[in-house]
């Protein structure tokens, strides 16, 4: 998975291993700070934090697919994910 940009992030993808989420070497987030550590949430939190590197590139395929097929304007969750991705950029109002 590639983007055409550089996103301000740090480029994924990203593995949890021992509670922590990680760019290669590099530590992007830990957990357990309001959840017990170890817990189905606390996982499911780390699991779904990894995700965020694809998940942003899926919404930026989607937006730009749908701009392509022409509907863009006339779609309501592409402008949802065009919200998103600004959002996660850094762009937009959180």
């Amino acid at each position: 998975m590639t983007n055409e940009h550089k996103e301000p992030w740090t480029p994924g993808p990203w593995k949890v291993k021992n509670g922590c989420v990680y760019s290669a070497d590099k530590l992007v987030a830990s957990f357990g700070f309001n959840v017990r550590v170890g817990s189905d949430e606390d996982d499911a939190n780390q699991r779904l934090t990894a995700q965020a590197p694809a998940m942003a590139e899926l919404l930026e395929r989607l937006v730009n697919g749908a701009c392509y097929l022409g509907v863009r304007q006339e779609c309501a969750i592409v402008e949802d994910a065009k919200v998103l991705l600004s959002r996660a950029r850094g762009e937009g109002r959180t």
